[in-house]
């Protein structure tokens, strides 16, 4: 008969040793990377918030992204108001510049042009708004 001899210490010495080295090849793994969880199982609840956390982070990078878009769109908008505001304010000028009755025929042509050019920066002005 046969007899099979095995030093139990030794093994149980190197399973000890091997789950040693691989706790601290994950551990060196999780300091050199700053991050507390690596994979699902450094902490399977914690991968999930963490997962959810970065979904939100996206959202909120995006929400960011589309309000900058809606303040530039503002302030072009704005940029269009003051400069139409600007021009109304001028053909009111001019109208009233019209009325009067010291004009000559040649004078009052003058500021009939420059009223109907200032007109058609205002239509395109407007054009900006749709």
């Amino acid at each position: 008969m046969f007899t099979i001899n095995t030093n139990s210490a030794s093994l149980f010495g190197a399973n000890n040793y091997k789950q040693t080295q691989d706790r601290l090849d994950d551990v060196t793994k999780m300091i050199s990377s700053g991050k507390r969880i690596l994979s699902a199982k450094d902490d399977p609840a914690g991968i999930g918030i963490v997962s959810t956390m970065k979904t939100q982070q996206m959202s909120y990078d995006m929400v960011s992204k589309n309000i900058d878009g809606g303040l530039s769109l503002l302030n072009v908008t704005s940029t269009s108001l003051e400069a139409q505001q600007s021009i109304l304010t001028e053909l009111k000028g001019l109208a009233v510049t019209a009325a009067s009755d010291l004009l000559t025929g040649d004078q009052r042509s003058a500021v009939q042009a420059q009223f109907a050019e200032l007109q058609a920066q205002l239509d395109n002005l407007s054009l900006i708004h749709i």
